[in-house]
């Protein structure tokens, strides 16, 4: 018996409420049913139009004192399709009831024949046509027919994925680590990996992450103080409170005293070098004698090069690719960067 001010618009087969249960649809599929009589719909945000009924109306089955959800609204919504070549096309679907209980979206395939489409089927898919033209598709999986939505085509390809080798996920997500890969089967659909199989060796990773051979050259330490000195620039990892970006360090290679100056922009290095220069010189009553620095803009420019004639000092740039070459500053610049 209905209740007053209730009626019944909508019904579902027993064997559809069953099936969507026994499988636990996610709430945003959308099925293709013969059982429904309507269009129905779990989402309010999916309606490009919406009305609110005035009288609450039921959804129910065939079958006595079976369950009966609430319908509190009706409206039209758009669903993009996705073909096996993958276009897209998108179609209005008219007179959808809003059943926020319902665990899977429902489209009424009844609903299509009425508007006299025709179907066509193959094994694994149904087609709804309107004088040829495709209007819906649907593929079966697990016994129901999942409409082929473009955001729908993703979990249906998952459910068809084989279990494939460790090392062919690894090469796919980036060359991801073993055990990243395992947490990732875990919290992800459309991943599966051989049981039992282990990664072997990476070449690619090998080779992307060793280190270049260290260098056995004996290195000569100088006599005396501003004999040599070793500059380089680094960036910092974060812009300081004052502005500054980068920074210029200057090691003495007799005495391994370092000095630090930051800068706000790469072109003042040789003003830095020039209080530098003014500085430990008139302290130590020394001269500098040799700068040796990378091939960097900071200091093979014309400025730079006059300012070292006009002071007698030699510039050393090391060879291009050559890093063991400037060692001194080079291992400076990681100790800085991994202590701050």
């Amino acid at each position: 018996m209905k209740k007053r001010n209730e009626s019944t618009s909508s019904y579902l087969t027993e064997e559809t409420l069953m099936a969507l249960e026994n499988t636990g649809c996610q709430s945003d599929v959308w099925l293709l049913d013969s059982g429904a009589s309507s269009h129905m719909c779990n989402d309010r945000q999916l309606y490009k139009t919406y009305t609110k009924v005035s009288r609450k109306n039921l959804v129910g089955t065939a079958k006595k004192n079976s369950t009966r959800m609430d319908t509190i609204g009706v409206g039209s919504l758009e669903l993009t399709f996705q073909k096996h070549d993958s276009t897209t096309y998108t179609r209005v679907i008219d007179q959808v009831w809003h059943v926020p209980e319902l665990a899977a979206n429902l489209l009424s395939l009844t609903r299509c024949m009425e508007k006299g489409y025709s179907l066509s089927n193959t094994a694994t898919q149904l087609m709804v046509k309107n004088k040829g033209q495709l209007m819906v598709s649907a593929t079966r999986v697990d016994g129901l027919l999942h409409l082929d939505l473009v955001k729908q085509s993703a979990m249906i390809a998952s459910n068809r994925v084989k279990p494939v080798s460790t090392n062919v996920w690894h090469r796919r997500l980036g060359h991801l680590n073993l055990e990243s890969l395992k947490k990732l089967e875990k919290c992800a659909s459309g991943i599966t990996l051989i049981p039992e199989t282990d990664m072997v060796p990476c070449n690619s990773c090998e080779i992307g992450k060793s280190h270049k051979n260290p260098s056995y050259t004996p290195m000569t330490r100088s006599d005396s103080i501003l004999a040599l000195i070793h500059s380089d620039v680094g960036q910092l990892n974060v812009i300081s409170a004052g502005g500054a970006k980068y920074y210029v360090t200057f090691t003495d290679d007799f005495s391994r005293a370092c000095w630090i100056y930051t800068m706000k922009e790469k072109n003042q290095v040789l003003s830095k070098f020039k209080i530098f220069k003014a500085m430990v010189e008139k302290e130590t009553k020394q001269t500098i004698k040799r700068l040796r620095s990378d091939n960097g803009g900071e200091y093979a420019n014309n400025l730079a090069k006059q300012f070292f004639l006009d002071n007698g000092i030699q510039w050393e740039p090391t060879v291009p690719y050559s890093p063991e070459q400037n060692g001194v500053s080079e291992c400076l610049n990681r100790t800085l960067i991994d202590k701050v």
